[in-house]
């Protein structure tokens, strides 16, 4: 039992574990059940392990420095095995105003670092780098979208270009599929906008094809 209590206790030494890490590391290490089970007692007993303790000091060291959303705080939580009636109730400790305000400050954050020729990329990577981290969609769309994009006149002209060659496309497969005079008009800006183009910006190549 000594030789399992050392073993436990060395590989508790590096970092705080859940009681499954610890529980399959001595089971690796070939002790027997019977040994385990009263290792962990004592361990239990001790506190060295104690996931109600581990999940506070995770949401607290996450919250100060990882900043993840919530699918990667429970992914990462199951994997390391805590205890499913803590997982279970993981809303509690880790709400849902908080890991909106979390999201908030990443995209606030990464919004300057986001590299792209115009502003509908640089939007399209950080709403990327946000879903990569465990936020929803819904969250990612709405701290994107209330952040103050600066566009230059190169990301206008550029979004102005994507919008003819979008335009051209949309307006053949619809004369194609017999649509013509109002009707044509209407389902161009309605297929159009709902690619992110603004409506004067395709207003404005509609007046052109008069």
């Amino acid at each position: 039992m000594e030789k399992c209590m050392e073993a436990a206790v060395r590989f508790l030494s590096y970092r705080s574990r859940t009681e499954n890490e610890v529980l399959e590391h001595l089971r690796k290490k070939g002790f027997s059940e019977e040994v385990i089970v009263k290792v962990m007692e004592r361990l239990r007993e001790y506190h060295y392990v104690d996931d109600q303790q581990y999940l506070n000091s995770y949401l607290s060291n996450n919250e100060a420095v990882k900043k993840y959303g919530r699918k990667r705080i429970y992914y990462d939580l199951e994997k390391r095995g805590l205890a499913d009636h803590l997982l279970q109730k993981l809303d509690d400790y880790f709400s849902l105003e908080k890991e909106k305000k979390l999201c908030v400050t990443l995209a606030v954050k990464y919004e300057s670092t986001v590299k792209g020729k115009s502003v509908r990329e640089r939007q399209k990577k950080l709403y990327e780098k946000l879903m990569r981290l465990g936020y929803n969609h819904q969250m990612v769309l709405e701290a994107v979208n209330n952040l103050e994009w600066l566009e230059d006149q190169q990301d206008k002209e550029e979004r102005f270009k994507r919008l003819e060659k979008d335009f051209q496309k949309a307006a053949e497969k619809l004369k194609k599929k017999g649509y013509e005079g109002y009707e044509l008009k209407q389902r161009l800006i309605n297929n159009l906008a709902l690619r992110g183009y603004d409506y004067e910006s395709i207003q404005r190549l509609l007046d052109n094809e008069r």
